[in-house]
């Protein structure tokens, strides 16, 4: 039997971001790793204070699994899996679900990406906010309609943020580590033991001008440059103090 794309969305949101972790888990070995301090994306002073009430909410009604696994300096065998990173998370907010999946695919000789973005507001059907591929399955990034976005900020009570804020609070909550802007765990730093990501998986480098893929996701290409990443093994209260030191 063949599922189709409701089906397989109802399925991923009624199982939960632990299923889906474990699912990949029991297929390879994985590394857990513990998922950064969020930090508050870029916004507009009208819509700063409901974003806040949102990203608190979203906060507070999250559960994430994020592992990975790589071989380092070996060169892989023929035909093998060299890393392997899932990162998977479940938010809700005012009666709204979402579901971001990330997951990569190091091979011997070649690789692929994928992250998927899934929204269901109230009991209605679930949709893709937003669809990405890297590698053997990049070339056709999507994201919602307009019409979309706009049925989510009104049953968000959100009045006077854009669409592209939103999503940069969506997605910070969902990832801080920022595995979305850069999902590649390729390479291991000894010293530190954090994975570095490749800056220019899932198509343009993180930063770059154009993250929208040429226009195929404008509210993509406009909320990742909103978004604030921690540096590995960095919190808040560190880049406060600093702050405090340049004054």
């Amino acid at each position: 039997m063949v599922l189709t794309d409701a089906q397989m969305q109802n399925a991923r949101l009624t199982h939960g971001s632990e299923f889906f972790y474990r699912v990949a888990h029991s297929e390879v070995s994985l590394t857990a790793k513990e998922s950064p301090e969020f930090v508050m994306p870029d916004c507009e002073d009208a819509s700063e204070a409901e974003l806040e009430n949102l990203a608190e909410t979203l906060c507070a009604n999250v559960s994430r699994f994020q592992g990975a696994v790589s071989a380092g300096d070996e060169e892989p065998d023929f035909g093998s899996v060299s890393d392997f990173a899932v990162s998977t998370a479940d938010l809700k907010a005012d009666g709204v679900a979402f579901a971001l999946d990330k997951m990569f695919q190091g091979l011997s000789q070649c690789d692929m990406g994928s992250a998927t973005l899934l929204c269901r507001i109230g009991k209605g059907a679930p949709f893709e906010l937003l669809s990405l591929g890297g590698g053997e399955n990049s070339g056709y990034p999507s994201e919602a309609n307009a019409a979309a976005f706009k049925r989510l900020t009104k049953k968000l009570g959100l009045e006077h943020a854009s669409p592209a804020e939103v999503l940069a609070v969506i997605i910070a909550v969902a990832d801080p580590g920022g595995l979305l802007a850069a999902p590649l765990l390729r390479v291991r730093n000894s010293e530190t033991e954090f994975y570095s990501y490749s800056e220019d998986y899932f198509g343009p480098s993180y930063g770059d001008d154009d993250m929208s893929f040429a226009g195929k996701v404008p509210v993509f290409g406009e909320a990742m440059p909103l978004i604030n990443y921690l540096a590995p093994g960095s919190d808040s209260s560190d880049d406060e103090e600093g702050d405090e030191d340049e004054d």
